[in-house]
Formats: structure tokens, sequence, C-alpha cells
């Protein structure tokens, strides 16, 4: 029992560990289509699904991706927003809360690294697959 309990603890470490080695190496690189993803995602947030790949977006390639992806978009940066008003939120009440998050969470890298959670979590559970299957071999 207390191997298995072990076990868990390693996996969960493995885990926490590997998502902030892939958020903190993903912020000072992207490509040029995560600002369309982002601005796409951001249209979601603002007017809805419905018409979506009719609708323009100023200074932006016209959504061409499949939905699935681009409602994960929508998630990263949904979780995003509620990430920065929180932080913003707790900046405002409390006086000891680290002001310098704010920035942080304010340059626009940061925000394109929200929209890499999804692949970012996938990757890390395929490896928890491996990981838990490596055993059995």
């Amino acid at each position: 029992m207390q191997l298995l309990t072990k076990k868990k603890l390693l996996l969960s470490l493995f885990l926490i560990f590997s998502l902030f080695i892939y958020l903190v190496s993903s912020l000072p690189f992207y490509s040029g289509d995560v600002k369309n993803h982002h601005a796409w995602a951001k249209s979601i947030l603002s007017f809805g699904s419905f018409g979506f790949y009719e609708r323009e977006i100023d200074g932006f390639y016209p959504p061409n991706y499949p939905p699935v992806i681009i409602y994960l978009f929508t998630l990263g940066y949904f979780l995003y927003q509620k990430i920065y008003d929180l932080s913003w939120y707790l900046n405002l009440s409390l006086q000891f809360f680290p002001s310098q998050i704010i920035p942080f969470l304010e340059w626009e890298n940061t925000q394109f690294a929200f929209l890499k959670i999804p692949g970012i979590l996938a990757n890390i559970f395929i490896a928890w697959g491996v990981f838990l299957v490596l055993p059995f071999l």
C-alpha cells in the first residue's frame, strides 16, 4: 500500500514539474500563427461561436483550423483571463501580493503560452501513460 502511495506522489510531482517546465520553456518561443489563434479565441469569447468561420477578424487570417482546436485555444485564453482577473483582484485587495506578476501576465508571450496548455497537457498525459505502462513490459 505504501509503495502505491509513493508512486502516486512521484507521478504527481512529475506532472506538476513537467507542466512548469513546459510553460516556462514555451514563453520565449511562438510562431506567427499563435497571434491568429489568440485573435480567434478572443473573437469566440466576445461574439460566440455562431458564424465564427464566416467572421472577419481585422488584421488576422480567417479561421482555418478544425472546431475542436479552436475551442481548445478559446479554453486556454479563457483560463488566462480568469487567472489575470484573479491576480489583478488580489493585487488590489492584498498589500502583500507580488505586484510583479501583473506585468508578467500582461506580456504577450504569457498570453500565447496559455494557448499551448491543451497541447502541453496532452504531451504530459501521454508521458504519464507510458510511465504507467512501463512496469508491465
